[in-house]
């Protein structure tokens, strides 16, 4: 899994979507987590890297690893952001491989057909 209790920082601004994402998910409680973050002011490194947390648990891929992109590029010091994005399109280019589609919904990614799978793959985002 790309998140886990380890690799959260245990930044006060996101405690309460890591509680949410570290237990039972599900719709409401996905929009619960996207409200807290939505009232963080400071989009900065960490925040982009929350975002992508809870847009892969709803298995939103793109949106996803569009906002690990901008955790590495607002915090290239920090290497779980490269991790998570290494592992996202690890994960990808695995169910490419395989001619399956991506964990989660059963979707190729964001409910797209596998036009965005390619796009994911090759970091076209």
């Amino acid at each position: 899994m790309l998140w886990n209790e380890e690799v959260a920082e245990q930044d006060e601004r996101f405690r309460g979507v890591w509680e949410i994402l570290g237990g039972e998910l599900n719709a409401n409680r996905l929009k619960k987590a996207q409200k807290l973050l939505d009232v963080i002011k400071d989009k900065d490194a960490e925040w982009h890297y929350v975002q992508a947390a809870v847009f892969f648990h709803k298995s939103w891929y793109l949106d996803c690893k569009k906002h690990l992109k901008k955790a590495v590029r607002l915090g290239p010091e920090n290497p779980k952001y490269s991790a998570a994005l290494n592992e996202l399109t690890e994960m990808a280019n695995e169910a490419k491989r395989n001619g399956t589609p991506l964990p989660g919904t059963g979707k190729w990614s964001d409910g797209c057909a596998e036009g965005c799978c390619e796009v994911l793959c090759n970091g076209c985002c």
